[in-house]
């Protein structure tokens, strides 16, 4: 009996435990970049963000502390030399009972860098100087309660799911707040130098999971991306709605619905490229490999994912990107003049057993490509990749954690993060 209760106690500890990859990059190869390992110490990190020149990182700190609340602060770095040149505290918020669920980054940089809009959580955003690193105004959001009449879904969602971006050039964010599993929604609109809003927009966004939202370099526009609802999650054949769409364009200036874009791929990401054209990524999830009584085989037939461009006005394809063999997926972002576009091109897939999925990851990396040429700017070595066991006592069979990136908005430098991992690192690379 000891026995067997020893080696149960061995495997939860295993599970809450799992043993650390080593603290490197599986290779060292890459085109046109140049690495920076920052040793941070990362224990209590939550997201880390490059400002837009990439000179400095910012990072998300946190703790819990006895009593269940949190203490939050964000740490200035500077790249170079990593010295520490500003900690900028952050009010403790108490917990609502509302459920909410945000889906975007924690930390944007704004217009120009200039301004720092960071989500703290229960409804409030923070509003910081990044000149003074001194916080000059804040957004608190109307605590709202669901307001959809009928849930089409089998699975219990949020009440409320918040996604937030703002222009890399102009003092202007959306905050998106999507309403119920049912999808109705509404856009918020603020001035960053008050914290004031200063539009409201019905988006009626599609009929889906709400993926993430972004704010054009010019402040002129918003996409809003969701994730549609596959048959297997609906109560009824939902699919007729009229809504059946994925992708929302809003202006902003005349707080109307420019379009809706509808794209037949799995989406999972969306940024604008410039004002006219927004990038969206694919989820990837199409690679999978199932597991036979002998081994587990590729589906055949199934074409990587990949990002396509899609105009704002027509919604017309102008170009597609993805690595030749292994596609891209999951992220991407642009430059804020639109001229250069960043990818996650891993190779991965998902191995499927049954109903459950798990994330396998070959090799993780990004690609940055010219947007008018599509010629290859710069590629990432394979950067490393956490994996933790899902069946006890047999790490054979594990689930990948993609690592996390972020891109300056002059486009010359990339951040590579794992939060949540004892990593005690992070990685910029820098364009030759």
């Amino acid at each position: 009996m000891a026995l067997f209760l020893g080696i149960g106690l061995i495997a939860v500890y295993r599970f809450l435990n799992p043993p650390a990859p080593p603290d490197k990059d599986p290779d060292n190869s890459s085109f046109n970049l140049t690495k920076t390992v920052i040793k941070a110490g990362m224990r209590d990190m939550d997201k880390a963000s490059l400002s837009p020149d990439g000179s400095t990182v910012l990072i998300d700190r946190g703790r819990q502390n006895p009593d269940a609340s949190e203490t939050r602060w964000l740490e200035v770095r500077d790249v170079a030399s990593f010295r520490t040149l500003a900690t900028i505290p952050l009010a403790a918020l108490p917990t609502t009972p509302l459920k909410l669920e945000s889906v975007s980054q924690a930390i944007h940089f704004c217009n120009g860098g200039k301004s720092i809009l960071v989500y703290q959580g229960d409804y409030t955003f923070s509003i910081i100087d990044a000149r003074a690193y001194t916080q000059k105004a804040s957004i608190t959001l109307p605590e709202t309660s669901e307001r959809s009449a009928e849930s089409p879904l089998y699975v219990d969602k949020p009440a409320v799911v918040l996604a937030s971006s703002c222009a890399a050039n102009a003092p202007v964010a959306a905050v998106e707040l999507v309403f119920g599993p049912f999808g109705t929604g509404v856009t918020k609109v603020f001035d960053l130098d008050t914290g004031k809003q200063i539009a409201e927009i019905g988006a009626d966004v599609a009929f889906g999971n709400l993926m993430n939202i972004d704010v054009s370099p010019a402040g002129a526009s918003a996409a809003i991306l969701v994730e549609k609802f596959h048959a297997g999650v609906l109560k009824s054949n939902y699919e007729a709605l009229p809504h059946n769409y994925n992708l929302v364009i809003l202006d902003l200036k005349s707080r109307t619905v420019r379009s809706r874009i509808l794209s037949d791929m799995d989406n999972s990401h969306v940024a604008f490229a410039g004002e006219d054209e927004v990038a969206v990524a694919g989820g990837g999830d199409a690679d999978t490999q199932e597991k036979t009584r002998d081994s587990a085989q590729k589906k055949p037939g199934i074409e990587a994912p990949y990002i396509e461009l899609f105009d704002i006005h027509t919604g017309a394809v102008s170009h597609r990107f993805g690595d030749p063999r292994d596609g891209a997926r999951a992220f991407v972002a642009a430059s804020s003049d639109g001229r250069l576009l960043l990818g996650y091109t891993g190779k991965e897939w998902m191995h499927r057993e049954g109903a459950a999925s798990y994330l396998q990851i070959a090799k993780a990396r990004f690609t940055i490509w010219d947007r008018q040429t599509g010629k290859m700017v710069a590629q990432s070595p394979g950067l490393q990749v956490f994996t933790t066991d899902y069946q006890m006592l047999d790490n054979s069979h594990t689930i990948s954690w993609r690592p996390t990136l972020d891109y300056s908005q002059q486009g010359n430098a990339v951040l590579v993060s794992w939060p949540g991992f004892w990593t005690k690192r992070l990685e910029v690379f820098t364009i030759k």
